[in-house]
Order: C-alpha cells, then structure tokens, then sequence
C-alpha cells in the first residue's frame, strides 16, 4: 500500500503532495457548500444537467487543499474542499460526473438519473476520503464506480441513499483499493443487477434494504473481493428466476453476516457461494477465509442447484453457523471436493466447521467429513 502523498494532479484529479508540513493551496476562495443549481443545474428531469454538474464539481476542486500536517496519524495528508449539494430535483445526466473526493450530499429528496443505461453516474479513480449521502441514483450502468490506487488511509461512506435499476453494479470498490474502509448504512439498493463489489480491506454494510433485480442469472447481489466484509440487519428480498442465484460471492478473505434476512419470497436463493480454498500454515498466518452466519434468516428454496446456505465451490478455513433459522441443509460441497485428500497437508487447529444453536424443522448437520476434517502430511 501506498500514502497519497506523492503526486499531484490538477483539474477534477485529487491533488496529492509531497510530505512536507503544508502544501498547494488555491487562491480561489469559496464557501462551506457548492450548490449545483449555482452553476445551472435545473434538476427538472428535462435538462441536460451534465455540464452543469461538472462546473460545480470543478470549482470545489479548485479550492481544494491537502496539507501535511505534524498532527499524530496525519500521514496520508488532511484534505480540505466545499462540500457539492444537490438541492431537492431530479438532475438528468448524459455522461459519467467525476469527483475526485470530498463530501456529496443531497438536500430533501435528490435524484441523480443517468439517461443511459451503458454509462456510469459517478466516477473516480481516487477516491480516498469520501462521504455521499442523502441522493437518489436512478439508472445508468454502475451507479457509484469508486477506486484508489491502494491509497493508505482510504475511508468511503455511503449513508442515506437509494440506488434504483442499475443496469450493473450499484457501488464498485474497485481493485487495488486495498488500504480503504467501505462503509455504506441506512441505504436502500432496488432491483439493482448487482447491489455490491468490493476489493477494499473492510467493508462494513448495515441497515440497508435490498431487493435483487428479476434479470439478474448466474451471479450473486453482492461480491466480496477484498479482505474482510461484514453485513449486518440486512433485509433482504429477492426476485427469483429458477436460475443459480445467490447472495453473496467470496472470491477471497472473510464472510460475517449477523441478521440478515435471506428473504424466502419465491422460495429464495441461496445466501452464500465460497471460492476461496483455505489457506495453509504459514502463509494463513493462523487465519485464512471464513464465513460466519449469525442470527440469519435463511431461505434457498429458489435455486435448485444450492438449496443450502453455504454452497462451496471450495473450502475455506472456517464456517460458523449459529442461532440461524434454517429452511435448507447448512453447508453443500461441490461433488469435485475430495475430502479424503482435500486438507492434507493442513493441521487440524487451522480449521474451524461449527453449527450452533441453529432452529429449523428438521436436523441438518455438517458433512461428516467437515465435522473430522482429514488432516496430516500429503503422501508422496
């Protein structure tokens, strides 16, 4: 990972300065807040508001300052810019709106609404101290398309917003965003293809809303590619198709779900699909991927191929399941896992298979062979 402190960019780019006690600081002045229909944004859904938009966007840029600061834990810089309002309107796009960081907020109810379906609403490649809250996305491809460049000190938050029919994904994180905490609470996400991507080291949902799109085939509404993700009083409706779909992905590092609704409309589909294979001593540090249910409602009577709660492709080092309301058998693994060979070479203390405490109408256990992993030296 990398601090951003050592280039600069100008224009819409966030600046980044080399660490010394205060840099760059344009003349221009401005205010607390850069209001949008200052710069001609109509906001009657009629309007190409596009350039306006990118005016107001520019001109926080301009005052815009980072300064390196002798404060304790200073080390990535303190940014400092007006915050971009949006008043109460529907504001009609035609192009992807980039803004490099800073604070985006809607006033009443604001809705941002992407003509297009195959173009993005908004953008940035820095994204690295970021707040958006209060706006509605309506529309377009991937609806906030975020990223840094493995940025140290990144920290996203996404509060109070509605994210209505992206035609991809609602909020990407994108790769090498590693060194950034996601944050996104109190939003509601409907009928998105996918809610969720996220590659960051944390990410870190609560109270949200949603419900998954009646197109979506073959994938899951959200998927975990970073290190850890927690998803917490989630409720969760899904449209079902009779295709393999799922909740969540993990393509690599945790899973903890606490309260989570894996709403049962349509039968439901399945809350977890795992691809990521434990990771052995050393290189696990003790550790490796896992997956926690907690507290979950949890139905998958929708998809025929994973009618479980936790279908794995591959296995990782844990799965705890515990206080869970099961409608389904706990834990499918994949007929290409062999589990007479599977953990060899593993030691038994870096695996972790639990059910605990869970309520359902009939038994379901682990599978025999996860409830005595077999471990031990591979055969040569």
């Amino acid at each position: 990972m990398k601090s951003p402190t050592n280039d600069t960019h100008l224009g819409l780019f966030a600046i980044r300065v080399w660490p010394v006690l205060a840099l760059a600081v344009f003349a221009q002045p401005a205010g607390a807040e850069i209001n949008v229909r200052d710069y001609g944004a109509k906001g009657d859904n009629v309007t190409d508001d596009t350039a306006s938009i990118r005016a107001a966007v520019a001109a926080a840029q301009r005052a815009y300052t980072l300064t390196r600061s002798s404060v304790p834990g200073g080390h990535g810089g303190i940014p400092t810019r007006p915050e971009i309002v949006f008043p109460s309107g529907r504001y009609l796009v035609t192009e992807a709106i980039y803004i490099a960081g800073g604070v985006v907020r809607g006033k009443g109810e604001a809705l941002l609404i992407q003509k297009h379906p195959d173009k993005d609403l908004i953008t940035s490649q820095n994204a690295w101290r970021m707040t958006i809250s209060g706006l509605t996305f309506v529309g377009g491809r991937n609806q906030l398309q975020l990223s840094n460049a493995n940025d140290d000190g990144g920290f996203i938050q996404i509060s109070e917003c509605r994210f209505y029919g992206a035609a991809a994904v609602a909020v990407v994180m994108g790769k090498g965003s590693n060194s950034t905490q996601l944050k996104i609470r109190d939003c509601v996400f409907v009928e998105p293809e996918q809610a969720l991507v996220s590659y960051t080291d944390e990410t870190n949902v609560t109270d949200c809303w949603i419900t998954s799109s009646r197109k979506m085939k073959n994938k899951a509404v959200i998927e975990n590619r970073g290190g850890r993700m927690v998803l917490e009083k989630i409720l969760g409706v899904p449209r079902v198709n009779g295709t393999d779909q799922r909740w969540i992905d993990v393509y690599f590092g945790n899973l903890t779900c606490r309260n989570f609704r894996f709403g049962g409309e349509g039968g439901g589909f399945t809350p977890v699909v795992n691809f990521v294979k434990y990771i052995p001593e050393p290189a696990s540090f003790g550790l490796g991927p896992s997956i926690v249910l907690e507290g979950c409602q949890i139905y998958a009577g929708g998809n025929s191929r994973r009618r479980c709660a936790v279908s794995c492709e591959e296995i990782p080092n844990g799965i705890t399941m515990r206080e869970c309301a099961l409608s389904v058998p706990a834990v499918h693994l994949s007929d290409r896992i062999d589990l007479q060979t599977y953990f060899l070479g593993a030691r038994s203390s870096m695996l972790h298979f639990r059910l605990r405490q869970n309520r359902s109408d009939r038994q379901y256990d682990l599978p025999r062979r996860l409830q005595q992993p077999i471990v031990g030296k591979p055969t040569k």
